[in-house]
């Protein structure tokens, strides 16, 4: 008893610190969003289909569509500072703006390639990679891009910086190129599946993701690639890290994983949507955003680890958890809720980390649960409910 005491302080320490994981906010399109990258805790910008550009001043809470100048589908966004930025997108179109996303003018770039991704060092200097492999380079703000590699025989998709010399770009067949020289010559790796976003947390650290929940990391600049074990086999499209140890990355179907422990583990964390999501990009530790298919537009303020506190839920009673504590298994019985007109009544359980264990659709109003895999521990199980509401219960695993 000693110990469930222990348990239940805890929980009721962590419990009233926390908050909702991920939040759909009021986006004013329906086209896909490929790219979000902000400025600050306040401004940013996301980019997408039929050359959408939305954009925001106070943190998501209001995004206002702005002129692009161009029906091309844009695929990525960067900003070299508060101002200045590209966009990049098909057919070789890139766009750039000097009053942080209000204004956008159109570049000349003399190629016909689809562009992926861009990255910028500076307000003068940046990178956009493509379709067959194109490197464009541009050292005087956007006035002229050079082709400095002009085909690969395989598509790009991402590009990432560690300095000013040195680049990772990734994309079809596991293809890995570096740099060391600015973009002047490229050496090129081979892993295996395609891979759609690389980031580096330091010079030698850094991480991409792919297709078949692929999860690459390297610990040596880039020299050798490991595959860490995902858990999904969906595609990954975007991968962001924060700090040292704490990363994101986001797929197909909601997919929203997080590491805390440098990618050494990775646990799902619930999006509550089911759409394709394209980007993901965090302007603090806690603060994040992640942009999709039909204009979805997520946010977190608390990292995506949510507790809800039951007993401030006025639906509480239509959830009941028993026994608790528990042993081999739990049975919850749900009340007022129309199980013939319910579609999809997803049932959650998380651990005390907030860390997603399972989840399973439940059709009926009494459901017995094995819990024998589980630990000891605390543990909440969650419903979430067509109107989105969400009710949530403890209960404590013994053993």
């Amino acid at each position: 008893m000693k110990k469930i005491f222990t348990l239940l302080v805890l929980f009721l320490i962590i419990i009233n610190s926390t908050n909702a994981q991920w939040v759909q906010q009021n986006s004013i399109t329906s086209n896909t969003l490929y790219s979000v990258k902000f400025t600050s805790a306040n401004a940013g910008c996301a980019v997408g289909y039929t050359g959408t550009i939305v954009k925001t001043t106070n943190g998501g809470s209001n995004w206002a569509i702005q002129s692009s100048g161009t029906t091309n589908v844009l695929y990525s966004i960067y900003f070299a500072d508060a101002n200045n930025a590209f966009a990049v997108g098909a057919s070789g179109k890139i766009l750039k703006t000097t009053n942080a996303g209000s204004n956008w003018t159109a570049q000349t770039t003399g190629v016909p390639q689809d562009l992926y991704s861009v990255f910028c060092i500076n307000a003068n200097t940046a990178y956009t990679v493509g379709f067959n492999g194109i490197i464009l380079k541009t050292t005087n703000g956007g006035t002229n891009w050079t082709t400095i590699v002009a085909a690969l025989n395989t598509s790009l998709f991402s590009i990432y910086f560690t300095d000013a010399n040195t680049a990772y770009t990734v994309g079809n067949s596991g293809t890995i190129k570096k740099t060391t020289n600015a973009g002047n010559t490229w050496s090129l790796q081979t892993t295996g599946n395609t891979l759609y976003s690389v980031c580096f947390t330091d010079a030698n650290t850094g991480y991409s993701v792919g297709s078949s929940g692929t999860i690459l990391k390297t610990t040596d600049a880039g020299t050798n690639w490991v595959g860490l074990i995902s858990g999904t086999s969906n595609i990954l499209t975007s991968i962001y890290f924060t700090d040292l140890n704490n990363g994101y990355t986001v797929g197909n179907s909601g997919i929203i994983l997080k590491t805390t422990n440098a990618g050494t583990s990775w646990f799902s964390q619930y999006s509550g949507i089911s759409t394709n999501l394209k980007s993901v990009y965090f302007t603090d530790l806690n603060t994040g955003y992640a942009v999709g298919e039909v204009g979805e537009i997520l946010k977190t303020l608390n990292g995506g680890v949510g507790i809800i506190d039951d007993n401030k839920n006025p639906e509480n009673n239509q959830l009941i958890v028993y026994p608790d504590p528990a042993q081999n298994k739990i049975t919850i019985k749900i009340d007022q809720v129309d199980f013939v007109n319910m579609t999809d009544l997803k049932m959650l359980i998380y651990n005390i980390q907030g860390q997603l264990i399972s989840m399973q659709s439940i059709k009926k109003p009494i459901t017995d649960i094995d819990i024998t895999p589980l630990s000891q521990g605390v543990y909440f199980v969650r419903l979430i409910l067509n109107n989105g509401n969400i009710i949530q219960k403890k209960f404590v695993v013994i053993k």
